[in-house]
C-alpha cells in the first residue's frame, strides 16, 4: 500500500484501510526516513519539514495508531529505526541526527510504559547501511562517511530480530558500530565527538 508519510493524515489513512481489509497488526516497523547532507542554512525549508514529518511525526502517529490494539491483545512488536546518528549531534547532518535522537528517546520511554504488557519495543540503531540512503540524502561521494564500512540490510534485519527474541530495547547493529558508539558516548568529550562526526559529512 504505497503511502506518502510526509502527508499529515497518512497514519490515520493507513489505519483506516487496514481495518477496512480486516487486518490486525501485530508487528510495526517504523523504517521510513529522510535525510539531507549539507549546511543547515542552505537546506530548503520544504525538505527540512519533510524530514521532521517522516522521521518524527509519522513515526509517533503510526505507533499511536497501532499500539492500543496490541496492548488490548497483549501481544505485539514495535521496531523504531533510529540510527547511530542518534547518539550525538552531527554537523552537516543536524536535522536528521536530531530526529533520530528523538526516535531513540521516545522509544526508550515507551518501552517502560508498556513493560509487562506483552508488547515489545525496540530502538534499532544501524550505522551506514548499503541502501540508497546516502544518494537520496545528497551525500557527496567524496565525503569521508562514504569510506566507512557498511552493513547489508540483511545484517541489520538479523540484528533486529535477534534483539527482539532477547527482549533487548536498544540494538546497535554491527560490532564496529557498537565500539564507535561506546567511544563517542563514554570516552570522548562531547565537543570532540561532534567535531569527528561533522568531519565525516563536511565537504571541502
Amino acid at each position: 500500500m504505497p503511502l506518502d508519510l510526509a502527508r499529515q493524515d497518512s497514519a490515520a489513512e493507513l489505519k483506516h484501510e487496514l481495518e477496512r481489509r480486516g487486518l490486525a497488526i501485530d508487528g510495526l516497523v517504523n523504517c521510513a526516513g529522510l535525510g539531507l547532507t549539507g549546511p543547515f542554512a542552505e537546506q530548503a525549508p520544504a525538505v527540512i519539514r519533510a524530514m521532521v514529518d517522516v522521521n518524527v511525526r509519522a513515526l509517533v502517529e503510526l505507533t499511536r495508531a497501532f499500539l492500543p490494539a496490541m496492548l488490548e491483545r497483549r501481544r505485539g512488536r514495535i521496531v523504531n529505526v533510529a540510527s547511530n546518528a542518534a547518539f550525538q549531534p552531527i554537523p552537516y547532518l543536524g536535522v536528521y541526527a536530531a530526529t533520530k535522537s528523538f526516535v531513540l528517546s521516545f522509544t526508550e520511554a515507551l518501552a517502560d510504559e508498556v513493560a509487562g504488557s506483552g508488547v515489545r519495543v525496540q530502538a534499532l540503531c544501524p550505522g551506514i547501511t548499503a541502501t540508497e540512503f546516502l544518494d537520496v540524502s545528497e551525500t557527496r561521494r567524496d565525503l569521508r562517511v562514504r569510506r566507512l564500512p557498511m552493513l547489508t540490510p540483511q545484517q541489520v534485519v538479523l540484528a533486529s530480530l535477534e534483539g527482539l527474541e532477547r527482549g533487548k530495547l536498544r540494538v546497535v547493529a554491527g560490532f564496529s558500530n557498537r565500539v564507535l558508539g561506546f567511544l563517542t558516548q563514554r570516552l570522548a568529550p562531547a565537543r570532540l565527538a561532534r567535531r569527528v562526526a561533522g568531519e565525516l559529512y563536511r565537504s571541502g
